[in-house]
């Protein structure tokens, strides 16, 4: 379901690409190379509770400076550990976890002077998502010493599987600022940015040291542009040689946890320009060095504009843009390489996972160990209306989400528990997330049905089926960027759907798909070649998925096959990554509103408020799915 997300950032899926779930070895074996911090658990022995294949996924793979390598616990226990003997007492600051796709959700940091006796719990983390490649941070208190450290996992995130570490480094407190001489920083490390442009400016190309590439924003007024240094640095100046879009108004700030920002260097500005109705100034382009000398290290530092600097002639406007963005200083470390891209494994489909929502005539709740219930109006995520002025207020209520009679029910209610609109929304995010196969439901929506090719109907129920990114909420990576496949979305016309693809350059209304059924001609839509198609009666919906292409599906039959150089031409290639399942009943919203306001497209009855009469005025609207079921080639 488009525009559900609000954050944005570049796509990171591209450089910290998923290995599978503990079932795949990468095929090549990049290194975690150092610039300064030194990483004292590198080549130490290293011992662990239990091993899933000891000779292929030893205890030493998680202390070798290879990424591409990993220890994995046994199958199906949630207390297992890993520990490092540093050699001898020493003091520590911080630990630093790069976990595979099979992680903890909440774990321990133990430490110890001698092996035996235990500081248990010196940090406890819990999470609900990972990203392969990119470490949890762990911050010891200040004067904290000791010989052994001994991750220990408390719960699993994925139930078949048991805990993998790719790498566990152990760090030493700075004493003051990094010495060594004033060099560039910067080069090739990760950068992070609310918007982008199009894949051809997206953000490595202003770390690369090439002045004819850059990393572009989207047209929004304000943009950030944040860069991670690896490790602490001392940050003497930074350099910001400006493409003709530049910013009038930015400051530079700076953070150890990328949530609390210090402003520093004062607050930046350059002439603002209307293409065609102001002089241009001398120079098209900037290059501003403003120097910093800060008094203490920093990891993370960001360019933050608030004020464009450009407008084109005809009133429309321009983002940012940004040639380099140089950081001088000494210090920090060389962000992880990419990952391998995972591969599909095996050649016979096989049922990995499933829910049958087995159940009696008595309503009943889903079960909580594969489901997770979505509660609010979207406001609390700070996207009200989830993002697209969407009316209905989800609940865990047994009046809009229960099994019952073999069947689970999702239900849209008028004027229900205080609310003008309630339903139900429930995901499987942080419990059952999947990297390729066939997802399947069987559905049936029960609401008006109108004939083949009618323009009117029950406009504004918005039943779906479909996944999300498993890191969509993390704001750095966010939506569109974590990747979004709708399988089965209704709008309330009876007799089509639509399935697409949302990702970096191709999302909202620009997204890559297909409508079951829907022709769009110049006198608006028409009925497709199935006349007897109706979303009313029982059918299947699928998507077989892999790492070259996206085929949907109804009733086993390929109604759309998308390749994956069809979405590279538009954009990034984000569905290499786990995800996530969602089903839910929404009413209203940008993608039923933009049907039923166009006199092309809906001539059926409306409300006063411009709703559809037969949405509106025949409520309950129900979704009913019979099974949700997921394969994979083993």
């Amino acid at each position: 379901m488009f525009q559900r997300w609000t954050y944005t950032s570049i796509p990171l899926a591209l450089t910290l690409l998923l290995g599978a779930c503990s079932q795949q070895t990468p095929t090549t074996h990049p290194t975690l190379a150092q610039k300064q911090a030194v990483n004292l658990a590198l080549g130490k022995p290293v011992t662990a509770s239990t091993f899933e294949n000891p000779q292929a996924l030893p205890a030493s793979s998680a202390v070798d400076g290879v990424l591409a390598s990993r220890w994995a616990s046994a199958f199906q226990q949630d207390n297992q550990w890993l520990r490092v003997d540093l050699g001898s007492v020493q003091d520590i600051s911080e630990v630093q976890v790069f976990w595979e796709a099979a992680y903890a959700t909440s774990y321990r940091v133990d430490l110890s002077d001698d092996g035996t006796n235990w500081r248990t719990g010196v940090r406890t983390v819990t999470k609900t998502s990972n990203t392969d490649g990119v470490a949890d941070i762990v911050t010891l208190p200040a004067g904290t010493r000791a010989r052994f450290v001994r991750i220990w996992g408390l719960t699993r995130a994925l139930a078949p599987y048991g805990y993998s570490i790719r790498e566990l480094q152990v760090f030493a407190p700075t004493s003051g600022l990094p010495s060594g001489p004033t060099v560039l920083i910067s080069d090739n490390q990760k950068l992070y940015a609310s918007t982008t442009q199009d894949r051809g400016t997206d953000t490595p190309f202003a770390a690369d040291n090439n002045l004819t590439t850059r990393w572009a924003s989207g047209i929004a007024p304000r943009a950030w542009l944040m860069m991670d240094l690896g490790a602490p640095a001392r940050i003497d100046r930074v350099e910001l040689n400006w493409e003709t879009a530049w910013s009038s108004e930015y400051t530079l700030e700076v953070s150890n946890d990328r949530q609390n920002w210090t402003a520093v260097g004062g607050l930046q500005t350059n002439p603002q320009v209307v293409d065609g109705q102001t002089p241009k100034p001398t120079a098209a382009e900037y290059t501003d060095v403003v120097p910093l000398n800060l008094t203490q290290a920093y990891r993370y530092i960001r360019v933050n504009s608030t004020k464009r600097g450009w407008s084109a002639g005809d009133g429309s406007q321009y983002g940012v843009s940004l040639y380099e963005f140089k950081v001088y200083g000494a210090g920090g470390a060389d962000n992880p390489p990419t990952l391998p891209e995972p591969q599909p494994t095996g050649s016979v489909w096989t049922l990995v996972w499933s829910d049958e929502f087995n159940s009696t005539a008595t309503p009943s709740r889903v079960n909580t160990t594969q489901w997770n219930y979505e509660i609010g109006d979207g406001c609390a995520q700070g996207i009200c209306g989830w993002g697209n002025g969407e009316r209905q207020y989800y609940t865990d209520s047994l009046t809009n989400v229960f099994q019952q009679n073999g069947l689970l029910n999702i239900v849209l209610r008028k004027n229900d528990q205080g609310r003008a609109y309630t339903s139900g929304r429930i995901t499987t995010a942080g419990k059952q997330e999947f990297l390729y196969g066939r997802i399947q439901a069987r559905i049936k929506m029960n609401m008006p049905s109108t004939a083949s090719g009618a323009k009117n109907g029950a406009v504004g129920v918005w039943g779906a089926f479909w996944m999300l990114g498993f890191d969509v909420n993390d704001p750095y990576q966010g939506w569109p960027n974590a990747g979004e496949i709708d399988i089965m979305e209704n709008i309330g016309y009876s007799w089509w759907h639509s399935a697409s693809l949302h990702g970096p350059g191709y999302y909202g209304g620009g997204s890559i798909g297909e409508s079951f059924n829907k022709v769009d001609t110049s006198g608006g839509i028409v009925a497709g070649n199935f006349p007897n198609h109706s979303a009313t009666d029982w059918h299947t919906y699928e998507v077989e998925w892999d790492n070259t292409k996206v085929l949907f599906k109804l009733d086993d039959q390929v109604y759309r096959t998308i390749l994956r150089s069809e979405v590279e031409a538009r954009g990034f290639w984000v569905f290499n990554r786990k995800n996530f399942i969602l089903l839910n009943v929404a009413y209203d919203g940008a993608y039923p509103a933009a049907y039923r306001n166009n006199p092309l497209n809906f001539t059926g009855p409306k409300t006063a408020d411009g709703l559809a009469a037969l949405a509106e005025n025949n409520m309950p609207h129900s979704m009913q799915v019979d099974y949700v079921r997921v394969y994979q080639k083993r």
